[in-house]
């Protein structure tokens, strides 16, 4: 699988990618992602800005994630402290329904740690709401911890999580 910026050529697929998610979360009893964000315009704002990959497989677009240098909200943190503040961070993380469980998640995550240890930085940072225990457990297999919570500009509570590359 390749790991590249996405491009708006891939906005039918990442979108289709976001729509099994929010149903999957829906399904799961998970309030997160029940609005009309991520979405279209979400997507080509993220394109726009840089700030949107995907891993692509042969052509086939099966897991996105979105980059971040900062993230303002992130600065509420409570119930915890952050190791690291030279962090990078991910938002809207999502696989193909098609291939759950079967490793993209886990390679997705190491992609993201490639570039944020490119740029200079020595933790990844991901949030996700607190009844999310598919991606909890992923990212806590993939060596991230909860540091705490925070509180999004919505009014939703998400747990933050933090990997420190510096010891891979």
């Amino acid at each position: 699988m390749i790991f590249r910026k996405a491009t708006v050529r891939d906005a039918e697929a990442v979108c289709e990618i976001y729509r099994s998610a929010k149903e999957l979360l829906k399904n799961s009893g998970i309030p997160q992602w029940q609005g009309s964000d991520p979405g279209p315009d979400t997507f080509r704002q993220d394109v726009e800005r840089g700030q949107s990959y995907v891993l692509d497989d042969n052509g086939t677009v099966c897991a996105t994630v979105q980059i971040i240098m900062y993230e303002p909200y992130y600065e509420t943190l409570k119930d915890g402290k952050f190791e690291d503040l030279n962090a990078l961070v991910a938002h809207r993380f999502a696989v193909s329904d098609k291939i759950l469980r079967h490793g993209v998640g886990t390679e997705l995550i190491a992609h993201c740690c490639d570039i944020a240890k490119t740029l200079g930085k020595t933790s990844l940072r991901l949030d996700t709401h607190r009844l999310n225990f598919r991606m909890r457990s992923l990212l806590t297999k993939n060596g991230f911890r909860e540091v705490g919570t925070v509180v999004l500009p919505s009014g939703d509570e998400r747990i933050v999580f933090e990997k420190l590359l510096r010891e891979l």
